[in-house]
C-alpha cells in the first residue's frame, strides 16, 4: 500500500463515493512501519565506525529524490548562464552604443558639422 493509494481512498470517501477501509490504512501503516525500520537499519550502518551506505542500499524513491535534485541543480545552472549571458550581453550592448556614439562624434566633426 503506498501513500499515493491511501491518499485516493480518503478522498473518495470524503467525496462519499467509497469508505476508507480499516485495511488500507493498516497496510500502509505496516509499509510506513518497514520503511522506518529499514531506515533505521541504514543509519545504523552509516553511523558505524568506518560506515558507509551504499546507493545501492538506498530505497527506490531516494534514488529518485537524488535525480530529481540533479535535474533541478542543472536546471538552476542553465537558468545562471541564461542570467550572466543577458547581462554581458546588456554591457556589450551599452559598450557598443558608446563606441558608436563615440564613431558617430568623430565623423560629424572630422566632417565639419561639430
Amino acid at each position: 500500500m503506498d501513500a499515493g493509494k491511501l491518499l485516493d481512498d480518503v478522498l473518495a470517501a470524503a467525496a462519499g463515493t467509497a469508505s476508507v477501509g480499516v485495511d488500507s490504512i493498516t497496510d500502509f501503516a505496516k509499509d510506513y512501519a518497514q520503511d522506518i525500520a529499514e531506515y533505521s537499519a541504514l543509519i545504523a550502518k552509516g553511523a558505524a565506525p568506518g560506515g558507509w551506505i551504499d546507493e545501492e542500499d538506498l530505497p527506490g524513491w531516494t534514488k529518485s529524490l537524488k535525480t530529481m535534485v540533479r535535474e533541478f541543480a542543472r536546471m538552476v545552472a542553465a537558468l545562471i548562464v541564461v542570467a550572466v549571458e543577458k547581462i554581458i550581453n546588456a554591457v556589450l550592448s551599452v559598450i557598443r552604443t558608446a563606441i558608436e556614439g563615440v564613431i558617430g562624434a568623430g565623423r560629424l566633426a572630422f566632417l565639419g558639422g561639430g
